[in-house]
């Protein structure tokens, strides 16, 4: 996933991106990049199981 950020100011570390659906919270990487950010989105089989009857904008 690609996040254009205008004016990101210049930080050293490392950047992580969070990823929360269903009450969990998943922790990837990020790489700096010069528009912003790139994060690596979390396996499908780590992301929790959407229960039945929810609305299909929630699959």
């Amino acid at each position: 996933m690609e996040l254009v950020i205008d004016n990101l100011p210049t930080l050293s570390g490392q950047f992580l991106c969070a990823f929360t659906a269903l009450d969990k919270t998943l922790i990837t990487n990020a790489t700096r990049k010069s528009y912003g950010v790139n994060c690596t989105t979390p396996r499908t089989d780590l992301l929790p199981s959407i229960p039945q009857g929810q609305p299909s904008e929630f699959s």
